[in-house]
């Protein structure tokens, strides 16, 4: 699931007039920064990683950056 959220942030950078080209580390960071975490839980944490993925807060990260 999560390299197809990746695939989408590398597909939207190429689509963009100038296209934007995305670093692995770049799509990693926007996609941590999106992840949703409750306050329970240490991250990143060998059960849950840095969270679960929401990918439509990674997108919102990006354009407000």
């Amino acid at each position: 699931m999560t390299s197809g959220a990746a695939a989408l942030f590398l597909q939207w950078g190429i689509q963009r007039t100038p296209a934007r080209y995305f670093t692995a580390q770049e799509v990693k960071n926007y996609l941590i920064r999106g992840a949703d975490r409750t306050d329970t839980i240490t991250y990143p944490s060998r059960e849950w990683g840095y969270g679960r993925l929401q990918l439509y807060q990674s997108f919102t990260s990006l354009m407000t950056n």
